[in-house]
């Protein structure tokens, strides 16, 4: 099991997003390694359009800049059409569509 670090954001005492996030060696669409990787991105639907996942990506842009980063990489479903759309308007391109596979061991 991974521990990724984290940034959140809350209002009061209720967490209303969050940014999981560690370096990874190397990551689809960029040559650069290693990246800082996002393992996790969310907001509460009645926070969205408010800009809670932008401080969190700016967040996370300021610190893996600051460690020496040269790229962050990510990953959505393709249909989360939504998160598609956060990450471009937080600065990120496609980097295109990646097929996984899963070898599951049987008792």
């Amino acid at each position: 099991m991974h521990k990724y670090e984290s940034f959140e954001i809350f209002d009061g005492d209720k967490r209303v997003g969050y940014v999981h996030y560690q370096p990874r060696s190397h990551a689809f669409g960029t040559l650069e390694s290693p990246v800082m990787y996002v393992e996790g991105f969310w907001v509460d639907p009645a926070y969205r359009q408010q800009g809670v996942g932008r401080q969190l990506m700016e967040k996370l842009i300021d610190h893996a800049k600051n460690m020496g980063f040269l790229a962050i990489a990510s990953d959505t479903e393709p249909e989360n059409d939504a998160s598609a759309a956060a990450h471009t308007a937080c600065g990120f391109r496609d980097a295109g569509l990646l097929r996984h596979f899963v070898f599951e061991f049987k008792n």
